[in-house]
């Protein structure tokens, strides 16, 4: 049966390929599966101190809540902090964020005071959900509200909030469409306020207040947060928002950003020593990665043109190759001993090589975890249709297209995008057991940021992955 393809009339059937590169059989070990417990999890056990009495304090007082979410958005922003579990260590350093909550009942009335005390002296406080325990007076505000369902966040046109958003698409944020049942997040409505909020919601109410006073030295600030932002981040991070952008790609939406960029302007606003890490390499204003997808029987060719122009334009980029050896729904097969100087070229050219899976098929998401002991030639998945893939495991696309890149290139490829950006839930471990170190599975739009950030084991919210 011949099936079309744009222009090209293919023949869906593996059998009539033969085997490409019969001197080569591997990978040679299996690969297991990391356990949870093999990753950063445990806040005890959680070391992070990136900056000294000088970095921010982040209070933890529930080890079970998202906290691994502001870690991430923490460190991609470049801001030094400390990960603590109590409000003594914390109030050590000027800088001090308490989350996911600071109420009554989890916090002492000397806690409280000690904390009052700090503001009232000079230092800064960031705390989530306040509720209760007598704090109102302190973060400026009378009244505080739990609300299920918050649809907009919006940081208000003033001084301090134009350092970090600038333009309508920095300052709106997205929770949910009002227009869908069940969407948008839970949080904290401030009413009430003593000053300007920072932040409003769709109501008006205070997403975000500000507090200050004079200290003997210099001014102190109590600022109260509405939503869950360790969850907010992580949540985007693991790509389980719908249509919180208003388009897919191509557009600039920093929803997460403009989070991260507000809690850099406080941390600089009061830690007078504050130093930040650049969040672009060699504390460039801007970083671009320049990435090509190699999935089309032309587009292999067609590297030695774009190398060409980077070259001579001294640009290293990024080469994401579908390592297609058997011929089916998507495309003729294209990785060959003819090609492979094709990839050499690119190698000689400085450009990075990287894995685009083995079949490219949209299912991704959708195939077994496998058994990690998959090798070529033995592994052979068979794109049927758009929506079916036979005789494939994301083990397979993983170890597979990584074992024939390195040993026809003599690179060392940690890097991989999978076909139509297809997401399973386990990519983050796999990836990790597998020898890769860098993901680019997500749009920055579905992921909210434009921020390289730490993914977590299975897309979910417990454990970091090291990817």
């Amino acid at each position: 049966m011949a099936l079309e393809y744009g222009s090209i009339f293919l023949s869906a059937c593996s059998g009539e390929d033969s085997i490409q590169f019969p001197e080569l059989s591997g990978p040679g070990t299996t690969t297991l599966l990391p356990a949870p417990g093999d990753n950063l999890s445990d806040l005890a056990a959680f070391d992070m101190d990136t900056g000294g009495e000088n970095a921010l304090a982040l209070v933890v007082k529930d080890s079970e809540a998202s906290w691994f979410g502001l870690v991430s958005g923490l460190r991609r922003i470049g801001i030094p902090f400390s990960v603590v579990d109590n409000i003594t260590d914390g109030l050590s350093h000027d800088v001090v964020m308490i989350y996911p909550a600071l109420t009554g009942a989890n916090s002492t009335p000397q806690e409280l005071r000690q904390i009052a005390s700090h503001v009232r002296a000079g230092g800064t406080v960031l705390a989530f959900s306040v509720i209760g325990g007598g704090m109102p007076d302190l973060f400026g505000f009378s009244e505080s509200m739990e609300t299920p369902l918050l649809h907009k966040v919006t940081f208000q046109d003033d001084e301090f909030n134009r350092v970090f958003a600038s333009s309508t698409a920095e300052s709106r944020i997205n929770l949910g469409n009002p227009d869908l049942p069940g969407a948008g997040l839970s949080g904290i409505r401030y009413l009430g306020t003593k000053h300007a909020p920072v932040a409003t919601f769709g109501d008006g109410s205070a997403a975000i207040t500000h507090n200050f006073f004079q200290g003997p030295e210099r001014t102190g600030h109590a600022y109260a947060l509405g939503l869950d932002l360790g969850h907010f981040i992580a949540r985007a991070n693991n790509g389980r928002f719908d249509n919180l952008a208003g388009t897919y790609v191509n557009s600039y939406q920093p929803q997460v950003d403009t989070f991260l960029r507000f809690l850099k302007a406080v941390y600089q606003q009061g830690e007078p020593d504050a130093v930040l890490f650049s969040p672009a390499p060699r504390a460039s204003e801007l970083s671009v990665l320049l990435t090509h997808d190699i999935d089309f029987t032309v587009s292999i060719h067609n590297t030695v043109d774009y190398a060409a122009l980077e070259t001579s334009l001294d640009i290293r980029a990024t080469y994401f190759i579908q390592t297609k050896y058997v011929t089916d729904y998507n495309d003729k097969l294209f990785l060959t001993p003819e090609t492979v100087p094709l990839l050499n070229n690119l190698v000689d050219a400085g450009m990075e090589i990287a894995s685009h899976s083995v079949s490219h098929s949209n299912e991704f998401r959708n195939m077994p975890n496998g058994s990690g002991d998959e090798r070529y030639p033995d592994y052979e998945p068979f794109v049927q249709d758009f929506g079916t893939v036979r005789n494939a495991s994301i083990f397979g696309e993983l170890r597979v297209s990584k074992f024939l890149l390195d040993s026809l290139t003599g690179e060392n490829g940690v890097s991989f995008r999978p076909g139509h950006l297809s997401l399973p839930e386990t990519l983050p471990q796999l990836l990790d057991a597998s020898g890769y170190r860098f993901s680019s599975a997500m749009t920055a739009n579905q992921a909210l940021s434009h921020l390289p950030y730490q993914t977590m084991v299975d897309r979910d919210y417990d454990h970091l992955a090291p990817i």
